[in-house]
């Protein structure tokens, strides 16, 4: 009989999003076997009824996340070219204010243009519910 570590308890509860007592009782019916415990969980419905509940979870996170920022495209390729081309035209207003040569008011631009990419696609935002990572990250 293989002893239950707590980093196998880990590694079955990241792939399941099971409890972890839940995890350490299926590793020891399995021996150890963290593939066959997945196997038994699944036979018995609790990892896809576990992973349905995380997806409601994220569900309503990013629900929570587009109330709260209001973003005006999911993806960059759904944003209008009316309006990134009226922030390109901003961008290289500032850019060439402020006397810069061509070639850095071009690197400006393009650098404006992602940052209010990033502010406004909700892809790319910063996750309400956790700084460290983008929405896209999420699913």
């Amino acid at each position: 009989m293989t002893a239950v570590t707590a980093s196998m308890v880990k590694e079955l509860r990241d792939r399941t999003g099971l409890a972890m007592m839940e995890c350490k009782k299926a590793l020891t019916e399995a021996d150890g076997d963290i593939e066959l415990a997945i196997d038994n969980l699944r036979k018995s419905g609790q990892a896809k009824a576990a992973k349905k509940a995380g997806s409601a979870e994220t569900g309503k996170g990013i629900a929570m996340h587009v109330a709260a920022f209001n973003p005006v495209a999911v993806t960059a390729e759904d944003v209008s070219a009316d309006l990134i081309a009226k922030e390109k035209e901003i961008a290289e207003a500032k850019a060439i204010e402020s006397g810069k040569p061509a070639n850095i008011v071009e690197k400006m631009v393009t650098g404006s243009v992602e940052k209010y990419l990033n502010e406004v696609v909700l892809e790319r935002q910063q996750y309400v519910i956790d700084n460290d990572k983008k929405v896209a990250e999420k699913n």
